[in-house]
């Protein structure tokens, strides 16, 4: 009976050891964890290639209404190079950071620059769709852009 109980033990930590100790998620945290790469695969590629007008319907904010996007202005902007670096979601997968890298010049004046996209993401409940919670990318101004 000792040796059974041990050989249990050994055996969970063994599969712990070899796992990662990978967090276990629910079903649910686990689907909304598979349409967070979704949400942001597909708005990347909306951006890359200019689709503004799609890219804008992920764009909902959590408490208060964000600005409307300024479409005729995001005209003036090709994309050249968008890649999501760092992806940190919370423990109950409804929160999410994404770092994006935004490569893109000025069509009118061929000025290149890069900018930092700090984005927000965040999953309603009652629509079942995650949404960002933060502005489109100041094009034009080689800042940050942050969270509101």
């Amino acid at each position: 009976m000792l040796r059974t109980r041990r050989s249990l033990v050994v055996s969970l930590l063994c599969i712990c050891t070899f796992s990662g100790c990978k967090t276990l998620f629910t079903p649910k945290q686990d689907e909304r964890g598979k349409g967070l790469i979704v949400a942001t695969e597909t708005y990347r590629k909306l951006i890359r290639w200019g689709v503004f007008e799609d890219a804008a319907k992920y764009i909902r904010g959590k408490i208060e209404p964000l600005p409307a996007p300024d479409l005729p202005k995001m005209a003036h902007y090709k994309i050249t190079a968008y890649n999501a670096g760092e992806q940190l979601e919370n423990e109950a997968r409804d929160e999410a950071r994404v770092v994006a890298h935004i490569d893109y010049y000025d069509i009118d004046t061929g000025i290149a620059r890069s900018i930092r996209d700090d984005q927000y993401w965040w999953y309603d409940y009652l629509g079942e769709r995650w949404y960002l919670g933060t502005s489109f990318p100041e094009f034009g101004k080689s800042k940050v852009n942050k969270p509101k």
